[in-house]
């Protein structure tokens, strides 16, 4: 006959118990972490990342919103290379099927051939066009989509570039706003 079988002391159990808890505590926030890093590659909403520009983004449930955005990110959206010194006053983009990009920058007040890039790629100023700068701003000009067309086509994108200086200011403000069609 057996007898009783010898129980191990409770304080060895109690060790071990609390061994498997930490592993199990360990495991679980590590798989976390892993998963949180891949999440906005997943499409998580609310996941955090920097983009290849550096700009600071989060995904959203239908895409991604990054804002502030970089220098780098803007020359590469709107296709224009903004002399150094540009400061960002406001900037956003929007990615869904879709993107919208607006951004407001400040030029300082050298900007070499500046005019005739933003002509090349945005098309004449007109200065009778409604603009979302304010009316006693000076040399205010808008460059617009409107008659532009690619092979007899609308462009792929839609643009609406106003610029404009502050009294008593040197320097132009640029506002931008571009989206894809």
């Amino acid at each position: 006959m057996l007898g009783p079988v010898p129980r191990t002391p409770l304080h060895r159990r109690l060790g071990r118990a609390l061994l498997g808890v930490a592993a199990a505590l360990g495991a679980l926030t590590l798989v976390g972490a892993l998963l949180w890093s891949q999440a906005p590659e997943w499409g998580i909403p609310y996941a955090r990342y920097t983009n290849d520009e550096g700009s600071r983004c989060r995904t959203t449930w239908t895409g991604h919103v990054c804002s502030p955005l970089t220098m780098a990110e803007v020359d590469a959206r709107t296709g224009v290379t903004f002399p150094d010194g540009t400061s960002i006053q406001s900037s956003e983009l929007v990615q869904t099927h879709d993107w919208e990009l607006r951004v407001r920058l400040v030029l300082p007040p050298e900007t070499d051939d500046l005019e005739e890039r933003l002509e090349e790629r945005f098309g004449p100023c007109r200065k009778n066009q409604p603009s979302p700068l304010p009316p006693e701003w000076e040399d205010r000009c808008v460059r617009t989509h409107d008659a532009v067309r690619v092979e007899g086509q609308l462009p792929p994108t839609a643009w609406r570039v106003a610029g404009g200086r502050p009294p008593d200011a040197e320097q132009l403000t640029l506002d931008i706003d571009l989206s894809s069609r």
